[in-house]
């Protein structure tokens, strides 16, 4: 039986990785699934990083966490696949949003998020599945 896949959002690798209370409900659902995450989750990772100023030992660290996820580069297809949303989305969800989204559908993903508002009408119109706590 092949291993289901699943693609992590910011907010759930966050709550997971710096065992937030907030990741608790969401680490049964990963187990058994092999966990990407898109280039963007990286990128917003680094992100925080900057924005907290953390030290070399701290983003070490992060960059561990991360190992333990396959990451899906940015690709023609996951282009493609933005170009779809944004025309349908824009000015209505975070951009980076947008580009997890895009990635989903480019790689025919479901998303693990906890941010059911802006991913919730993304899945509606576009038919991915969103994997949460409250939907299992």
């Amino acid at each position: 039986m092949p291993v289901e896949r699943l693609l992590v959002d910011t907010d759930v690798l966050s709550h997971i990785a710096w065992r937030r209370p907030q990741g608790q409900p969401f680490e049964p659902l990963l187990l058994g699934k092999m966990p990407f995450v898109s280039f963007v989750t990286v990128g917003e990772m680094y992100f925080g990083a900057e924005k907290a100023g953390w030290g070399e030992r701290r983003i070490s660290m992060m960059e561990g966490i991360l190992s333990r996820y396959a990451v899906i580069p940015g690709t023609h297809e996951v282009a493609r696949q933005y170009g779809r949303v944004k025309r349908a989305f824009q000015d209505q969800v975070d951009e980076n949003d947008m580009w997890i989204s895009a990635t989903a559908l480019a790689h025919e993903l479901p998303i693990m998020t906890n941010n059911l508002r802006h991913f919730e009408p993304m899945s509606d119109r576009f038919g991915f599945s969103i994997v949460h706590p409250d939907r299992s």
